[in-house]
Formats: structure tokens, sequence, C-alpha cells
């Protein structure tokens, strides 16, 4: 018998496809007339499409959602004025969750809904003192430097080769490096007579799930790709920025700051945009995670690709891109659990509820014997996204009944100084610093609760080697028994002949450490700009 939800996860995929290709030809109209610009489909990508391709799977998911709530449509909205954080934290907000089913659901039975009033949100500035002060010299020193900059060739921006070797790379070209990408916060007003035109549109050529999408599509847009975009955009054309560039190398701005996209828009048409693979997602997830490779791949010129499978496809540079540590393990004594980051309604597929289901980590803890107790601490991630803060899954952890004997690093320490103590590590998600733990030869195991849903077909087949090793777990009860059954063999389980020749070629396949690194790195990009 079939995996209904399997299936089901795959219908939501196939629809956000045709959605979202629904939504450019759509956006490309909408936008470009509003922000007076000429955009083409590949650039509207650059500067919408994770934010398009992850509202697309969370319209869908409540488009077919049963959740029983209150059909009472709030007439207030809030929309995000930042595609990335500002977004995620609104999405994950319960409240945001059902009134959006709510809005679908009445779309569906009356074909409009009366809305009153559009509230923007912006999360909170949460940088140091020490950090504003620093980007604040370092916007004086590209001022007084203005006219260098603007004629900058290359610009190398978080790489996910380090900050150090950034600058390094930089100075390789003969450039001076830009350091910091920061921006100013602005306010404007919502624009409702855009944003509400939609909801009396018929869409007649289309069906109802695609009119009721349309529909909710520039209701919903953050502030920072319509009513701000004008505003950024000047901003921009007054700033140091380069203008003439030859090529880009980034990594995750692509994704998370909507004044770098903004900015590539213009350069894309006479520089290359080389990306550095910043997380695993490309060989082993899909579109089910937040960051889809999918988008990338249809706007970047080249990519640094994490392992050996891409060899005859030219727009790949097989290298495995973490900067190159060492770890260290000198005190063998810790079960070190290394939690996911809080992306309620849009890392995983059933709200917040399956957020907490999916590791149930009390239910873990208390399934451990009280040796192994003793030893747990509880790795967070550095950031997470409301309703989950990182304050909440502390308090989540304390409510567990063995709290005294749990510890929790909030995830702000380097966790090479964690493996320094540890035992065994934990990851409750494919995460690269699971990939690079293992390259490394520490004993590892992955709990990847949702395998069957978010693993790419293409890598299905080698996690499944690692599960048949014990390396992989999709439950955490058989996680627990295993480790009461073999805490004191863990070494021996992991240096075991079969265990280490199927780590081995995993390893080989999705992260070998490159010799060079840096020097590889460079003639790499050298070569394929011919500079």
């Amino acid at each position: 018998m079939k995996d209904n939800k399997l299936i089901f996860n795959k219908k939501i995929l196939l629809d956000a496809n045709k959605l979202y290709d629904k939504a450019l030809k759509f956006l490309i109209i909408e936008l470009n007339k509003t922000n007076n610009q000429n955009l083409n489909r590949k650039q509207l990508q650059v500067f919408i499409g994770h934010w398009l391709f992850s509202f697309t799977k969370v319209f869908l998911k409540s488009y077919y959602s049963k959740e029983i709530i209150n059909l009472k449509i709030k007439k207030k909205l809030v929309i995000p004025k930042n595609s990335y954080s500002d977004y995620i934290n609104i999405v994950s907000n319960n409240e945001w969750h059902k009134n959006f089913i709510s809005q679908i659901r009445w779309l569906k039975k009356n074909n409009n809904i009366s809305i009153k009033m559009i509230e923007i949100y912006e999360s909170k500035n949460t940088k140091s003192l020490y950090k504003l002060i620093l980007y604040k010299l370092h916007d004086v020193f590209c001022t007084l430097l203005k006219t260098y900059f603007l004629n900058k060739k290359t610009f190398i921006y978080n790489s996910y080769l380090g900050k150090l070797n950034d600058i390094l790379l930089q100075i390789k070209f003969k450039e001076l490096p830009i350091l910091f990408f920061s921006y100013p916060s602005y306010s404007c007003e919502i624009n409702k007579t855009v944003r509400l035109k939609n909801l009396n549109k018929n869409f007649n050529k289309e069906n109802k799930l695609t009119k009721i999408y349309l529909k909710t599509l520039l209701i919903n847009i953050p502030v920072n790709f319509l009513e701000g975009f004008n505003i950024v955009n000047n901003y921009l054309e007054k700033s140091f920025l380069p203008k003439k560039l030859k090529f880009i190398f980034n990594s995750n701005e692509i994704i998370t700051d909507d004044y770098f996209k903004i900015w590539i828009t213009k350069q894309k048409s006479h520089c290359k945009l080389i990306l550095s693979q910043h997380g695993l997602n490309y060989q082993i997830t899909n579109n089910h995670f937040p960051q889809m490779s999918t988008i990338e791949f249809s706007y970047l010129d080249k990519i640094l690709f994490w392992g050996k499978r891409m060899k005859k496809k030219k727009i790949y540079i097989n290298m495995f891109m973490i900067p190159k540590r060492k770890f260290f393990v000198k005190n063998k004594k810790n079960l070190i659990l290394v939690l996911n980051q809080s992306f309620p309604n849009t890392h995983y597929f059933d709200s917040e509820k399956y957020f907490l289901k999916s590791f149930e980590i009390n239910n873990f803890i208390n399934g451990l014997n009280d040796e192994i107790k003793k030893t747990l601490l509880i790795r967070l991630h550095k950031i997470n996204f409301e309703p989950l803060t990182t304050k909440k899954i502390i308090k989540l952890i304390n409510s567990n009944k063995n709290k005294k004997t749990i510890k929790i690093d909030d995830g702000k320490k380097n966790i090479a100084k964690l493996i320094q103590n540890s035992k065994l590590l934990i990851f409750t998600y494919p995460s690269s610093g699971f990939l690079e733990a293992i390259s490394q030869n520490i004993p590892s195991i992955l709990l990847w609760k949702n395998l069957k849903n978010e693993c790419l077909n293409s890598a299905l087949n080698d996690f499944k080697s690692l599960k048949n090793k014990n390396i992989v777990f999709t439950d955490q009860k058989k996680l627990s028994k295993f480790l009461n059954t073999n805490w004191n063999l863990i070494d021996e389980w992991w240096d075991n002949k079969a265990s280490k020749k199927v780590v081995t070629n995993f390893s080989l396949k999705y992260c070998t450490f490159e010799d060079k690194q840096f020097f590889k790195v460079y003639s790499k990009i050298k070569s394929f700009i011919k500079i």
C-alpha cells in the first residue's frame, strides 16, 4: 500500500510548479507595471523566486488543509516587509496561519473578501552595538572610496569559504574587499488599490485553485517587492555598490537579502553569477525544504557544488566548500543532540504541530537510560523563528521530567568545542554539519523523520545504505533503543568494517574535502571568467 502522505506531498510539489509558473507570468506584468521596470523572467526569479515558491507551497498546504478553524476572517491583514526573516516569522505565527486558511476558504465559497486594513510586519534589528558600529564604520570607509568601489569588477561576499578567505580572494583578484552588505530600514504606505484589485477579477480561463491563488498573491506579497521596490532601488543606485561587475560570487544572500537580490537584477545582464553551495540541499533534499535549489539553477551561471555527481554538466564545479577545519575529540563522554532550526510552517509539512511532533524531543530523552541522560547535551540552532523562538524551545525542553539532567547550548558556541567532548553526535535534520562530521570520521547519527518526503530520489539509496548500518534513523524510539543497547560499544559500531565502507562511499560522493581549496576556487573562477 502506497504512503498517502508521500503521494500528497508529491501532489503539492506538482501543483506548486504549475502555480509558480503561472505566478511568474502574472507578476512580470504586474510588478513591471507598478514599479516601472522591465524585468525579464530570469531577473524576476532572482528577485522574487524563493519567496514565491515558498508562498506557493504554504498556499497549497492551506488550500488542502482539513484543519478545523473559525471561518470568520479578520479584516486586518499582516504582510511581511522582508521576504525572508519577516515572511518566516509571519507564516510561522499560528494566528496568521489560521487567518490565511480562512481567507482561502472564504474565497472558495464567496469568490471575494472584504479587507479594511493591511499592516506591515518588520523584524526587530537584533545586531549588537558592536556590529552596528562596525557596519557604520564600513559604510563610511566605502563612501570615502565610492568612486573606486563603483568601478570594481569583482564582488565576492559570504561565499561559504569564510570571511577571511573572502577577503583574500578579493585581494587575489586585485580588488579592495567589501566586508559587509548593510542597508537602512525605511517606511512607506501600503498601496491598497494595487494589492486588492485582483479580488474582483474573474480569471475566467483558470480553474478554481489557480483563481484563488492569483487572488491571494498580490495581497500577501512582501513590501520590498511592491511598495518598497523603488525606495530600495533608489538607495542602491546612490550607494557605493559596483555597477560594472564581471562576476558576483555569493552563497546565502541570494535567498535571504532583498536589497542584494534587487541589486543583482541590475547586474545580471552584464555579469556572471557564481554561487557557492550553502547547505547540502542540492544533492540531497527536494523542494519541500525552504531553500529550493531548482530556483537557483534557473538563473545562476556556475555553482561550486558539493560532491562528485554532476561532472558531466557544465554548470557545476564539484567541491566540498565548507572551510576545512579539523575536529578533535579529546574526551569521549557526551551525547550531543543537534536540533533543527525552527521554521514551523515553511520547513515542515503540517505547521507548528508537525514541528513539535517531528522530533518529539521529550519522548526521545525519556526513552534513554539514566547513564546516557547524564551525558546528554542539546545543541540548539543559533537562529529560530516565531512562534518557536530559542527561549520557547528551551522552555519546551525544560518541561521534561528529567530537566535536571539536561544540559542546553543555545547555538552560539563553536560546535568544534563541543565536539572535543563528544562520544556521539545526533543531528535531527540532514545538515551540512552532519556531512562535515562524518567526512572527518566523527561518530554521528542522522535522525531524519521525514526522509521519504524530503529526500531526492537520486539520493534515497545512499541514505538507505546508511540506515541499514544504523547511521540514519527515521524513528526516535528505535534510535533511543539502539543507543541504550550500544552506548558502551559506540567505537566498535562506528569502526566496524562494513559501516566504515558505507560511510567512506557516502563521503566520497557528497563531502570530500579538497586540498588547497582556496587556490582551486580562485583558479576555477578565473578560468571561467577569463580575467
